[in-house]
């Protein structure tokens, strides 16, 4: 729940995430036939009257540790999931690498 928590925080995603199955579920027990639709409809409206969530965080934007442009902190390769019969990944590989931020 970064969307209503703020994306600097940690704590901020984990409270909202826990507020908004409260809702969820009063919503699910009240009008179990639409309660999806009041649900998204909440979502979508605090979407756009905060955008920022609903405690914004003030720390700018994330930066990458210093060290060199191309440090390697995260390669996966050749990773394969499937569910059943279905294949959601096939091979798939991915580098994360460190990027010294011109700030």
């Amino acid at each position: 729940m970064a969307i209503l928590g703020g994306l600097g925080t940690v704590l901020g995603p984990a409270r909202r995430g826990l507020v908004m199955t409260q809702i969820s579920e009063v919503l699910w027990a009240r009008f179990p036939e639409i309660y999806l639709m009041i649900f998204g409809g909440l979502l979508v409206a605090l979407l756009i009257a905060l955008p920022r969530g609903i405690v914004p965080a003030n720390c700018g934007p994330v930066r990458a540790k210093a060290g060199r442009m191309s440090e390697l902190l995260l390669a996966v390769e050749n990773v394969s999931v499937a569910f059943g019969g279905v294949q959601a990944l096939s091979d798939v590989s991915l580098e994360v690498r460190a990027v010294r931020s011109s700030r």
